[in-house]
């Protein structure tokens, strides 16, 4: 999306109005005025949304990145959990209700954080007339 998005920009940047010249540059400037406020205000929409397309993937592999931990445990964590599954079955068991109730509390907080973003961006946008 960020690379289709650049490309519009790219493209957008070649469509640049060219300053007018000839014998009538005073009526061509009237319209190579407009042309290029035009182009301008196309050219910040532009910028501004890629800017918020950059923003929601950092905030996307912040969320990943947050999941993802908790997800994979090291070799040693793992050697000690087989130990203790081994030894005391009953502490492994409250040991995995535990992490699953962190995994909801975390899951939870995501969400949250996810909606929350997304009603700052609405308000944003909203702001802004759209």
């Amino acid at each position: 999306m960020l690379n289709l998005h650049r490309s519009r920009q790219i493209e957008h940047e070649k469509n640049k109005p060219g300053k007018a010249t000839g014998i009538f540059t005073a009526y061509r400037l009237i319209g190579y005025r407009k042309r290029f406020e035009t182009w301008e205000k196309t050219e910040k929409q532009l910028d501004k949304r890629y800017w918020q397309l950059e923003r929601r993937l950092g905030l996307a592999e912040e969320y990943q990145v947050d999941t993802t931990i908790a997800m994979y445990p090291s070799k040693a964590e793992q050697l000690a959990e087989h130990k203790l599954r081994k030894s005391d079955p009953q502490l492994a068991q409250s040991l995995d209700q535990a992490r699953k109730r962190e995994r909801e509390r975390r899951k939870g907080e995501i969400e949250r954080q996810i909606k929350r973003d997304r009603e700052r961006e609405h308000d944003r946008d909203r702001g802004r007339g759209r």
